[in-house]
């Protein structure tokens, strides 16, 4: 069957005009009634089936032109709608002579159903076809314009619960934008300045909203270098590009100037058409400022560290070595790369696995320092070693500071000092037996002289 379908909105026609040829009928289509009225008066359709609220000419005028015309009031008219649902409605639709009154949405199966009954009684001339109003004209146009007021009216509630959502949505995102602590400035194309928010840009800038509103943007740069990094890159493109991060000096309003972190990028409307453009800027000062004395400790403490002459080592508890200081590699002739991250008894000593005599799994177990002399065969070397645990704020030990002082020298001097003690150890006893023999020999030397 050769259908005529009347929408003015494209995805209706659409989706109607896939159900009904998907159920073997030929559609044609029309955007309004008057463009279906001249498709109708030129292929004549089989069945009409027309949407009521549309411009130029409604469902409702089509109907009375349709059954007004000779040529096409026999045709089978069907109203399918989503906007007139009233009875009163259905009662003008089918004084109008329509012959069925369909209301949206409605499952596709139901609605190709609904049709296939009006084919089914048209080619069996049982469907009520009227060749003209059934009603008296001047009650029709009464029905008519009680209809339009009452659509009118639903349209002006509509329209007025819209605005008032658009009004809640846009309170609630002004509220939000005003809510953010970093400024957010709008600009257009030609850069001035078309929003800002407060009090952020008070707080930061000790502007107000009247003194910066259509201002230039190279207002609040303090160099025009700074102001120069953005235009060419973000602000003066027409077209949709990439937003940028930058750190730069800005200016405030007393002349006084902040390093801060602006994000920018291009303001888009709904179609994706640049609008102007949009920058964050958050004032860093106190981060930087922050960043500068976490430099400066850590480089205090990296001085303190190295400037320490003996072995100074941080390890895990597994006695992986994680840092060292100047002294450590100078000692062992390397460099911190070459033993960072390995274990400090193949390091020192050489073998695959702890040494028996190293006081770390001590210091460990008892979470308390642990010290012992002990000789680096490789550096043929004495080193007094102290191994402390690192705790963290649960006691619970993380690490170990390694310590070693070199007592080579000490350990030599001990030896000769031992040394020189039993030599004069043996020197004292030998006297001693000296003496005691001549107190023996003293007498036997005198009787023999007797003798």
């Amino acid at each position: 069957m050769k259908i005529l379908i009347i929408d003015d909105d494209r995805d209706s026609r659409l989706i109607l005009r896939k159900n009904l040829e998907g159920a073997g009928h030929q559609v044609e289509e029309a955007i309004h009634g008057a463009d279906a009225l001249c498709k109708a008066r030129a292929s004549k359709p089989e069945l009409i089936v027309s949407d009521i609220l549309m411009p130029v000419m409604d469902g409702y005028k089509l109907c009375f032109e349709v059954k007004h015309d000779r040529e096409l009031n026999k045709i089978p008219f069907v109203f399918y709608t989503a906007t007139y649902t009233d009875i009163e409605d259905e009662r003008l639709a089918i004084g109008l002579g329509a012959s069925r009154y369909i209301l949206k949405p409605m499952e596709t199966d139901d609605f190709l159903r609904i049709v296939a009954d009006v084919v089914r009684e048209a080619q069996h001339d049982q469907l009520p076809v009227p060749d003209e109003p059934m009603v008296d004209p001047v009650e029709l146009f009464r029905m008519y314009d009680a209809g339009l007021a009452r659509k009118l009216l639903d349209k002006v509630r509509e329209l007025e619960k819209a605005k008032a959502k658009i009004e809640d949505s846009e309170r609630s995102f002004q509220n939000l934008f005003n809510s953010m602590r970093d400024v957010i400035i709008m600009t257009d194309l030609e850069h001035h300045i078309v929003n800002v928010n407060q009090p952020a840009m008070r707080d930061v800038f000790g502007y107000e909203l009247a003194e910066i509103l259509d201002r230039q943007i190279a207002l609040i740069y303090a160099t025009t270098e700074g102001f120069e990094e953005t235009g060419p890159k973000i602000l003066s493109k027409k077209e949709p590009v990439e937003g940028l991060m930058l750190e730069t000096l800005f200016k405030r309003k007393n002349g006084g100037t902040f390093l801060g972190r602006m994000a920018i990028m291009k303001l888009l409307d709904e179609q994706g058409k640049v609008r102007g453009n949009v920058g964050i800027i958050h004032d860093i000062t106190e981060k930087k400022n922050a960043e500068e004395a976490i430099r400066q400790t850590r480089d205090n403490w990296q001085r303190t560290f190295d400037a320490i002459p003996d072995i100074v080592i941080l390890q895990d508890k597994d006695y992986r070595i994680l840092q060292v200081n100047e002294a450590t590699c100078k000692i062992l002739d390397t460099s911190p790369e070459k033993i960072i991250s390995r274990y400090c008894y193949k390091v020192f000593r050489g073998v695959s696995e702890p040494c028996l005599d190293c006081p770390a799994e001590k210091a460990i177990h008892d979470v308390m320092p642990s010290t012992a002399d002990l000789e680096y065969v490789g550096l043929k070397k004495f080193f007094l070693v102290t191994i402390a645990p690192i705790v963290d704020k649960n006691g619970k030990v993380t690490g170990v500071v390694h310590t070693a002082k070199d007592i080579t020298d000490q350990k030599k001097i001990e030896c000769q000092l031992r040394q020189s003690q039993k030599m004069e150890a043996v020197g004292t006893l030998a006297g001693g037996i000296a003496h005691d023999f001549n107190n023996i020999l003293t007498p036997l030397l005198g009787y023999s002289e007797l003798a």
